[in-house]
């Protein structure tokens, strides 16, 4: 059994984010699974490479945007997770 890494725990988020990847020209359109004050975990049918800076954009979920992160980017089935950790963390936007 792993012992829980995390600074912050994480609660479950449902709805629709884009991300903006790095050439400012493409958008991703994914799912969010869950989120904490320094993260958010997506679901997408593309993978983005671990490492790239990414903006958000979530229309009716308001403290999902700014930049963040790519963390990680695992495959799931025909899904890939992809694990995003915020520039500035929501605590320190207010």
């Amino acid at each position: 059994m792993r012992a829980e890494a995390r600074l912050h725990g994480r609660f479950a988020l449902k709805g629709f984010i884009t991300l903006l990847l790095p050439n400012g020209r493409k958008r991703l359109w994914t799912y969010a699974m869950n989120m904490s004050p320094t993260g958010l975990l997506v679901r997408s049918w593309s993978p983005v490479e671990v490492g790239s800076h990414v903006k958000i954009q979530a229309g009716k979920l308001p403290l999902v945007v700014g930049t963040a992160r790519v963390q990680h980017c695992s495959r799931k089935g025909l899904t890939y997770r992809i694990g995003l950790e915020f520039s500035t963390p929501i605590f320190a936007r207010f």
